[in-house]
């Protein structure tokens, strides 16, 4: 796995930009890196419209993310839990051929509900207690649960298979 954290907070998301493609050129080329993520604070797509998308980033970075099929984005900054269908090109496609985002905001602080934002692409939202956001890999199968703290219940699970 290959793992890439950014500044959604960079004064020069172009710069950023050039590191990151050349970043993610060079995890393309190597056999052995089969899943590719990128974390940051603020997300890129939210629902919530209060604290919306960062569409600067999205310009930036979307794009990136496609042409190397990044698999799964994670953010914090919103605090609810919100998970997306996958994206390219900011439209939801099938999974496997775009990007999963992931806000997995809930470790403290006040919690904010899912509005309005983004419709169509987010399949699952939660903001009721705190929670963390795990990741299995087994080879090709990459499993991403969402389990509350208090009581152990998973509140969101998803796969990716290559």
């Amino acid at each position: 796995a290959h793992f890439i954290c950014l500044s959604s907070y960079q004064l020069n998301l172009n710069q950023e930009a050039t590191w990151l493609a050349a970043d993610l050129a060079d995890a393309n080329a190597n056999p052995n890196i089969k899943w590719i993520f990128a974390f940051m604070h603020a997300p890129m797509y939210t629902t919530n419209t209060s604290r919306g998308n960062r569409t600067d980033c999205i310009t930036a970075w979307g794009p990136l993310f496609d042409q190397y099929h990044v698999d799964v984005v994670f953010a914090g900054h919103n605090h609810l839990l919100e998970r997306s269908k996958s994206i390219k090109a900011g439209v939801a496609v099938a999974d496997g051929v775009g990007t999963v985002y992931v806000t997995t905001g809930l470790g403290g602080a006040e919690f904010n509900a899912a509005s309005s934002g983004s419709p169509g692409l987010f399949v699952m939202t939660y903001s009721l207690q705190t929670l963390a956001t795990c990741v299995t890999i087994d080879g090709n199968n990459l499993t991403v649960n969402s389990i509350t703290n208090a009581d152990g219940v998973v509140r969101d699970t998803f796969t990716l298979s290559k």
